[in-house]
């Protein structure tokens, strides 16, 4: 015993008298290397992987960013607004990307960690140039597709393929990236950009009338058309009509066949102190996988665009033969009704989904819209690519790729399997046709495996398991956190008897009794709403209370997403409801609450979400 005392003695002693490194105190220099230094304290849980982010953080800001002053980012930033903001952002890209980084050394004391990491230069470049190669490559493919879309007149799809150019070569801004194309070389960034701004020069909004009179407790309607430089409609053009000077929530709208919008004015939008209307094409609308982005933005406010005003004489503020254009228009009581009809026909057991059904005026204010494929369907097309967001992985960020040649809608909610573990989508988001490498939040609903599974490193997810319950939709779209979700899975799992290794929610699926249940209700509801054209959504009911809603733009995005939604309410129902007893009372204030213009606002803000695509509401989802 006293051998193995005086043992112990000698190692602490030697570790205390372990002279502190140069590199400590003295960043190295290394010529051939990118040096980090990074420290933790010990009090931390996880202090050495906290050091290892500082170190490689600290590596990165070795790393120059050279802005050539001929770059595209030198004519979007004519007043210098986000030049740094731009730079610390690639920074901040390279940090989650480099890879073949090594360790170097380690070191701590009583309360500190240390650790030294560095990087080869060359090994550096030589991922730089592949990364460079693949995304000339990807952007040389859109802005071949924006030259032909151009040259055969479908404005829109030029306008959308040369905003996918620039975007795809982000990271590149500030250089000039050189390509040969049909056997010239050019800077692609610079012409896309010229090439953008020429055909959106080229693009003219007419008038067919000078002012418009909105009458009390009425209507107005005016036409604009979208034509080219030699008078051809311009058709498909996303545009926007704002009311000024007040600048209420914009209308959105898209040209017809014949290049025209036929604009509806009525009040909220338009009251007493309205005295124009601006009508501008919508470049939000372009590209929408990059919508969130800032640059995105500097790049559209750096653009002319086409644009025209009228007078606007309003009478009186009014509530029109057209209803409220309100926040969450066309979602209240002028345009959408409850269907309380029929209650044995839409109830089982402990569910009852009541019909939202759209009014005879809805098609015709909305228009054609929420035409979209969804994430389960492109899945088993094996036209969508989800991955991790690196080979390390990030426990809250996938990437996705849209391969399809239609505008992606994942919701918040649904659960994918594979990569290191399983996830559950954040929220809503739309993604263009080809669009790549687009992040998106994500929640962990396997607690327990970071790793790929069995002896695979495979970042990608193959597999899509369903909608997560209304319990655990209401905690992610509240933006709750993590431990929430995790809570919230652990508790369903206990209450539904499923036994998980890994504290995965996914291992519902193993759980018999609970798949015979669900089944029973599945065979009941999935094709309830088949032949109902007019249905935009449905209130969930358990018990004696609402679980919650769905609302979508047009039945057909209801009955694409109904497919997966019905997993949620019915889980939902399994776990957490009982047999249902609520009557109409109970229903109809809740519907008045979502569906009330007067009203509505502080409850969807409360108890849910509305997903935009630019100022038009696609889903609202109430918990």
């Amino acid at each position: 015993m006293k051998t193995l005392l005086l043992m112990l003695l000698l190692i602490a002693g030697a570790a205390a008298g372990q002279s502190k490194p140069n590199w400590v105190t003295s960043k190295p220099f290394d010529a051939a290397y990118y040096v980090g230094i990074g420290s933790a304290s010990k009090r931390l849980n996880d202090y050495t992987g906290v050091a290892k982010k500082n170190a490689l953080q600290d590596l990165v800001s070795d790393i120059r960013v050279v802005i050539s002053s001929t770059s595209i980012l030198n004519q979007i930033d004519k007043n210098y607004q986000f030049k740094e903001e731009y730079e610390s952002n690639i920074k901040t890209s390279a940090a989650d990307e480099i890879r073949d980084f090594e360790r170097v050394d380690s070191y701590e004391d009583e309360t500190t960690f240390w650790v030294y990491y560095r990087l080869s230069k060359a090994a550096y470049a030589d991922q730089k140039k592949k990364n460079l190669d693949n995304v000339k490559s990807m952007a040389l493919q859109f802005y071949d597709k924006a030259l032909e879309a151009e040259k055969n007149m479908t404005y829109a799809t030029a306008i959308d393929f040369y905003f996918r150019t620039l975007l795809t070569l982000k990271d590149y801004w500030g250089e000039n990236i050189e390509v040969t194309f049909q056997g010239k070389p050019l800077f692609l960034a610079v012409e896309s950009y010229a090439r953008l701004q020429q055909l959106l020069d080229q693009l003219n909004v007419r008038v067919t009338q000078n002012s418009v009179r909105i009458p009390m407790n009425g209507t107005a309607r005016a036409t604009f058309e979208i034509a080219d430089a030699s008078g051809r409609p311009a058709t498909k053009i996303p545009v926007l009509i704002q009311s000024l000077p007040q600048r209420a929530t914009p209308l959105a709208y898209i040209s017809n066949e014949k290049g025209e919008v036929n604009a509806v004015f009525a009040s909220p939008a338009w009251n007493e102190q309205t005295r124009e209307a601006e009508i501008q094409l919508n470049l939000k609308s372009f590209s929408r996988g990059s919508a969130e982005d800032r640059f995105y933005d500097y790049l559209i406010l750096s653009l002319r665009v086409p644009s025209q005003k009228i007078s606007v004489d309003v009478q009186a503020a009014s509530r029109g033969a057209m209803g409220n254009l309100s926040d969450y228009f066309p979602f209240n009581l002028d345009f959408v009704e409850v269907d309380l009809s029929q209650p044995q026909r839409y109830t089982f057991r402990n569910l009852r989904l009541v019909p939202i059904r759209m009014k005879p005026n809805f098609r015709q204010a909305v228009g054609n819209m929420g035409y979209y494929i969804s994430l389960h369907q492109a899945m088993l097309n094996n036209e969508v690519a989800i991955s991790e967001a690196s080979q390390s992985g990030s426990v809250n960020t996938l990437l996705v790729r849209n391969q399809s040649a239609d505008t992606l809608f994942i919701m918040s909610g649904e659960i994918l399997q594979g990569g290191k573990q399983d996830r559950v989508v954040a929220r809503d988001i739309l993604i263009p046709p080809g669009e790549g490498r687009v992040k998106i939040p994500v929640y962990c609903v396997e607690k327990g495996r970071w790793q790929y599974k069995g002896n695979s490193a495979d970042a990608k997810f193959t597999e899509y398991y369903g909608m997560a319950n209304e319990h655990l939709r209401d905690i992610i779209d509240q933006q709750l956190g993590q431990n929430a979700v995790w809570d919230e899975v652990k508790k369903s799992n206990q209450r539904d008897g499923v036994q998980s290794r890994t504290d995965a929610y996914t291992d519902h699926a193993n759980n018999r009794t609970f798949r015979r249940m669900e089944q029973e209700y599945l065979d009941f509801f999935q094709t309830v709403f088949a032949d109902d054209e007019d249905v935009l959504g449905v209130i969930a009911v358990t018990g004696n209370r609402v679980e919650g809603c769905d609302l979508f733009i047009s039945n057909r995005l209801f009955r694409l997403e109904y497919e997966k939604l019905i997993y949620s309410y019915i889980d939902e129902a399994v776990t957490y409801g009982g047999p249902v007893v609520a009557g109409p009372a109970v229903i109809n204030a809740y519907a008045n609450d979502l569906l009330d213009f007067n009203r509505q606002g502080n409850f969807i803000e409360q108890r849910g979400q509305a997903f935009r695509k630019g100022f038009q509401v696609i889903h609202i989802s109430t918990y």
